[in-house]
């Protein structure tokens, strides 16, 4: 960091730098860190139920959600919990 700041310090001050002295910049490198930045990361699976299985669940759900509201509606009120 110390040579940065004394690189720097000397641009500022309109001194040349030593030919050897270049900060060398890799394309390859930089093209590299990019396309691994916008790569899909692996996502660990949250479920332990496989997709037919959540797929019957949210069937489940949705059919007690739709006898709920019949029986509120036969009943005369709505119940807001079962409101999703």
């Amino acid at each position: 960091m110390d040579n940065y700041e004394r690189r720097m310090d000397a641009l500022r001050h309109g001194e040349l730098l030593p030919a050897g002295d270049e900060l060398t910049y890799d394309v390859n490198a930089d093209l590299k860190a990019h396309s691994s930045a916008h790569k899909r990361k692996v996502v660990e699976q949250e479920s332990y139920l496989s997709k037919e299985q959540l797929m019957e669940l949210r069937k489940v759900q949705n059919e007690r959600i739709e006898v709920s509201l019949v029986l509120s509606r036969f009943h005369g009120h709505v119940d807001a919990d079962f409101c999703v």
